[in-house]
Order: structure tokens, then sequence, then C-alpha cells
């Protein structure tokens, strides 16, 4: 299972819980709409247990799709259809679909994201079986209530919303600058710890060890190369990024010797 605090990027997703017929595509339905008209590319994921079929059988793509393709896309100047057979996904393959997306709004996946206690926040709307999940800003209940009662709470959880957005993104663009590797060298435990704490104003980016101590060097044809600040960040966050990914290699890098030779014919 994927743990949060190997993510290699994130965004806000607002995460959506409740009991069948309390309201959770109400909500869903006013954030979108609120924050769309706010200028935010909002993107929509939706945990449906039963199974569903949005294509018609009298339409070429259905047939083709039945024929075995993993894959169909139906292109017009509208929308985009695309359907594929269903396969398991981590949220970091979802992101990848939304990557132009600058907030997800999730309905259900309790479990599967259960463990997320930073990148995600999350709206109960009562009554829901589990209560005591992290990183919830808001309980609602909308059920017997007035429209009049039911605007109010929506307004309210808006509020709590947006505000959650804005530090979020502003962790985010922090945390692309940091190293990802959870060394534990300053005072945070993960560099998502920092990310958040940096979007608080409770950290400072020299604060982490691992950027204020790496030297990068790099040599052409034994002469080496001057690097400004943005190359050398550049390359050091790469470098990184895929040493990281590497099974058989120690989780902490104290250096790290990387030659290309090109063969002349």
């Amino acid at each position: 299972m994927l743990k949060e605090e190997y993510l290699k990027l994130f965004k806000p997703i607002v995460q959506i819980l409740g009991d069948k017929n309390t309201g959770k595509t109400l909500v869903a339905e006013e954030l979108v709409r609120y924050f769309s008209s706010r200028g935010l590319k909002v993107a929509y994921i939706k945990h449906a247990s039963k199974k569903i079929e949005i294509d018609e059988a009298s339409k070429d793509s259905f047939r083709i799709w039945k024929s075995g393709a993993e894959i169909v896309a139906v292109y017009s100047p509208e929308v985009v259809f695309i359907k594929e057979k269903p396969r398991e996904l981590g949220l970091e393959d979802l992101l990848k679909y939304f990557q132009l997306a600058d907030l997800i709004v999730v309905e259900g996946f309790g479990e599967q994201l259960k463990s997320f206690s930073k990148t995600i926040a999350r709206i109960i709307c009562l009554p829901y079986r589990i209560e005591t999940l992290p990183n919830i800003i808001r309980k609602i209940s909308l059920t017997n209530k007035t429209p009049v009662e039911i605007s109010g709470e929506l307004k309210e959880l808006i509020k709590l919303t947006e505000k959650w957005i804005l530090k979020t993104t502003l962790a985010s663009q922090f945390y692309s600058k940091l190293p990802k590797i959870n060394c534990g060298k300053c005072r945070f435990s993960t560099c998502i710890d920092m990310a958040f704490a940096l979007a608080e104003e409770k950290a400072l980016l020299e604060e982490c060890i691992t950027l204020r101590q790496t030297r990068i060097s790099l040599r052409v044809n034994g002469k080496e190369v001057p690097l400004n600040k943005f190359v050398s960040s550049l390359l050091r966050d790469v470098v990184l990024a895929f040493i990281k990914n590497l099974k058989l290699v120690e989780r902490e890098v104290r250096e790290i010797d990387l030659k290309i030779k090109t063969l002349s014919n």
C-alpha cells in the first residue's frame, strides 16, 4: 500500500465520506461549483460499488469495447470519453489522470485512503460508521434540515475548505523543492511534515539539512562545469528521485557518483 510520506507529488484533495443518502453528492456538487467559479480546475472521482455502464450498446465505441479493446477513447469538440478495463490503481495513478487539476474532489474511497493524514482533507456527512479519521475539517449533517439551514451549512463548509486548499497548495509548492527522502536529519520526521510547516510559516527552507549540505559537481571531459543554484537544485532533485526508486539502494544516500561515457565511432 502506498504511504503518504513517500508521495512524489500531491495536490489538494477533499474526500467526502458518509453513509448512503447523507448528502455526499450534494456537498461535492457545491464544492465543484464554487471552486470552478473561482477559476480552479476541479476534478471529481467517485467510488462506485455497483457495476456501471455509461456507454450505449448501440454506439460504435461500445462494439469496439466488447470486441476486447483494453482502452476506448471517443473525442468530440464538447467532451472526451475514455473507458478502460478495471485495474488496481493507487493514489498516484489517479493523480496522473488529473495533472491539470488544481483541486480533486473524491467521493468515497474511505478504506483506500484512510492512512493519509495530511494531504487529504475529509468532510464527514453524518451519519457515518467511522468518525475518527485524521484531518477531518468538518462533520456536517444535512438530513431533516430546511433548504436555508443546508445553505448555511454549505457556506461554512466552503470557507473551511478554501482555507485548507490555500495552505495545501502552498505546501505542495514547498514540497517540490524538498529532497523527498525523509532523512530525519531535521526536526521533522518527513518532508511532507516540513512542507506543511513551511506553508504555515513555522519552518524555514534552510532547516532542511540535506538541501544545505548537498554539493553538486559536474565534470565534462575532466573539467568541472560551474553550476548556478537553479541547475544545481534541478540536478539534485532529479538524481535523488531516481535513486530513491531503486530498491537495491540504501535508504540513506550519502554520496552519488554518476559517470556517463559516450562511445566514439
